[in-house]
């Protein structure tokens, strides 16, 4: 091989790192274009912050952070009254142990909600409807489509501290870690 291609600086690091050539890999952005990304939401004054979360609903994609963070939250009443976290994507072959997880907090959680599979070709509208899109991925991601996502529909990121995703969100300017 010639030359391999990586969509993130972070991911070609990790191939040099397993021993292939420095110099030999090209980083190349994934084929989404983008808007210039947005640090501050705008919202309509009293409207609850909506965090929505685009994906596969796993724990590797942070579902399970989402779920914790949503104890946290339970236990400051006006926090609970003034936030909306919503989940959309599939949940496909997980363990029935993480759907009896997700389907208690749901019940258990008046702002945190399951929204269902989502069109993707709707997916800015959708995110537009965000203050924040989070990415709480707890694996390394390398370039996360979805973050480009965000951006071109103006909204700013928040998104676990770790590989690709820290590379693409540029912490207090395009969103925060």
């Amino acid at each position: 091989v010639g030359r391999l291609i990586s969509p993130s600086r972070f991911l070609a690091d990790r191939f040099e790192h397993w021993g292939v050539e420095p110099g030999k890999i090209a980083v190349i952005e994934n084929g989404l274009k983008v808007a210039q990304p947005v640090a501050q939401p705008s919202r309509p004054e009293g409207r609850p912050w909506t965090f929505g979360f685009f994906g596969q609903v796993n724990p590797f994609k942070g579902v399970e952070v989402i779920l914790a963070a949503a104890e946290h939250i339970a236990r400051n009443r006006d926090l609970a009254q003034r936030i909306r976290i919503e989940i959309r994507g599939n949940v496909i072959g997980q363990s029935a142990e993480f759907e009896r997880r997700l389907a208690g907090a749901l019940r258990k959680h008046d702002f945190l909600s399951y929204e269902g599979p989502y069109d993707n070709a709707r997916v800015s509208e959708l995110m537009r409807d965000c203050d924040y899109v989070v990415v709480p991925s707890t694996w390394w991601e390398n370039s996360p489509v979805v973050i480009q996502e965000a951006y071109a529909a103006g909204a700013p990121v928040i998104c676990s501290n770790i590989g690709g995703m820290a590379e693409k969100v540029a912490d207090g300017i395009t969103g925060l870690h």
